[in-house]
C-alpha cells in the first residue's frame, strides 16, 4: 500500500459511513475506545481569566465542513466554529479572534502560544496526550471510506487498503493519518473513532475547565443538538457513539 498525504482532503474522515463492511467493523472498535487521560485538576493557572479579560485566538484548518472561512463573507463558520463560539460565549469569553492553518500545523502553533485552543474538532489519541489535553466531547462523527464512483479498486475494509496498487489519502497530523500509519498493527485495534473535542495546553488548566463544562452544558441544553441539525445531521447519530447508550 502507498500512502499519498493531501494537505485537505481526507478520505477517511467524513460525516457518513459510506461502507456497510467497514462501518460494522469500526463501530465495535468505537465502543473499546482507550481510556480518556484525566486532565490537570489542581488548577493554578490563570488563562480563563486573561481569555475572559483579553481575549482568545482559536485555531482553525480550511477542513470543511468542520472549520473555514465562508467564501462570500471570508469569516469563519462550520460546525466546530459554531460549537466552539456558542461555548465560549456561556463562558464569559467574548472576545475570539482566529488563525486558520493547515491541520497539521494546529498543535505546534498551541504549543508556541500562537493559538489559545485548536478549534478544528481534533481526535484524542495516545500520541497527542503525550503533548496537549482535550475538552470535554462535544459531538461524534464516524470514519469512512470515500473511493473513485463505483468503487473499482472494491475497497471494503482497512484490509483492502494494503492491496499493491492501492493509494490511500489523508489529512496529514490527522486521527486517519495515525490510522494508515499503523494499519495492521495492533495499534488499529486499541482506540477507535472516538469523540470530537478540542485541544488545548496542559498548563491552561482552568481554561480547559470552563470549555467542559460549557460544552457539558451546550450537550444537554439543546444548543449543540440544534448546531447538528443546522448542519444537515441528526443528533441521535452524532451526539454520541452509537452504541454506548
Amino acid at each position: 500500500m502507498r500512502r499519498w498525504i493531501l494537505p485537505f482532503i481526507s478520505l477517511l474522515a467524513a460525516l457518513a459511513l459510506t461502507i456497510p463492511t467497514f462501518a460494522s467493523s469500526f463501530h465495535t472498535t468505537s465502543r473499546a475506545a482507550f481510556p480518556a487521560v484525566a486532565p490537570n485538576f489542581a488548577c493554578s493557572d490563570t488563562m480563563y481569566q486573561q481569555a475572559a479579560g483579553k481575549g482568545i485566538t482559536l485555531g482553525i484548518s480550511p477542513d470543511s465542513p468542520y472549520t473555514y472561512l465562508n467564501p462570500r463573507t471570508k469569516q469563519p463558520t462550520g460546525i466546530d466554529w459554531d460549537i466552539n463560539t456558542a461555548a465560549l460565549h456561556w463562558a464569559g469569553i467574548k472576545t475570539i479572534r482566529y488563525a486558520i492553518m493547515p491541520f497539521d500545523s494546529l498543535i505546534p502553533a498551541l504549543l508556541s502560544h500562537r493559538i489559545d485552543v485548536i478549534a478544528d474538532n481534533i481526535h484524542e489519541t495516545p500520541v497527542r496526550n503525550k503533548t496537549i489535553t482535550f475538552s470535554s466531547p462535544a459531538w461524534w462523527y464516524g470514519p469512512a471510506l470515500i473511493v473513485q464512483k463505483g468503487n473499482p479498486a472494491h475497497i471494503r475494509s482497512y484490509a483492502d487498503l494494503n492491496r499493491p496498487g492501492v493509494t490511500v489519502g489523508t489529512i496529514t497530523g490527522s486521527a486517519a493519518d495515525e490510522y494508515i500509519t499503523h494499519l495492521g498493527a495492533h495499534m488499529v485495534s486499541t482506540y477507535g473513532y472516538s469523540y470530537a473535542r478540542y485541544g488545548l495546553r496542559k498548563s491552561d488548566c482552568t481554561l480547559n475547565f470552563a470549555y467542559t463544562r460549557a460544552l457539558a452544558e451546550l450537550r444537554t441544553n439543546g444548543t449543540i443538538p440544534t448546531i447538528l441539525r443546522k448542519w444537515g445531521l441528526n443528533p441521535h447519530n452524532n451526539l454520541f457513539i452509537p452504541g454506548t447508550f
